[in-house]
């Protein structure tokens, strides 16, 4: 079966993504598109991206990566991992949890999602003193 590159229908930043394993809802917990800290270097315990995809077919590689707005460096990239669309109507969920990510100065950075290699959709996030 050939592949389909999904469309994203939302894309969150949040903390947290819970599941309801009895109505596989997934329950996002502190959406935000801004961090706001107190001091450089700041660690962010978690970051949680959230992906609403449909109209995809197959199997489909996923992957987020944040890029530095100004500079347009990588600052992480997730691993990639696969979901499969059974036909074109099904709505899927991808999930990504970054940890441990270490911010250096504010500004403003791009969430970017990628299916198969290809630019699907992203999220502005600030981060700011």
């Amino acid at each position: 079966m050939a592949s389909v590159i999904p469309v994203a229908k939302a894309l969150y930043l949040c903390d947290e993504i819970l599941s309801d394993p009895a109505r596989a809802k997934p329950h996002l917990i502190g959406v935000l598109n801004a961090i706001r800290v107190a001091s450089f270097p700041h660690v962010l315990a978690r970051l949680c991206v959230f992906a609403k995809l449909s109209d995809g077919l197959g199997d489909i590689r996923c992957r987020a990566r944040i890029v530095n707005a100004r500079t347009s460096s990588i600052v992480f990239e997730t691993p990639e991992h696969t979901i499969r669309f059974r036909d074109r109507r099904q709505i899927l969920y991808a999930n990504f949890r970054i940890e441990q990510l270490v911010w250096t100065a504010p500004g403003e950075s791009v969430v970017e999602l990628f299916c198969d290699g290809q630019f699907v959709d992203d999220a502005v996030l600030m981060v700011v003193p």
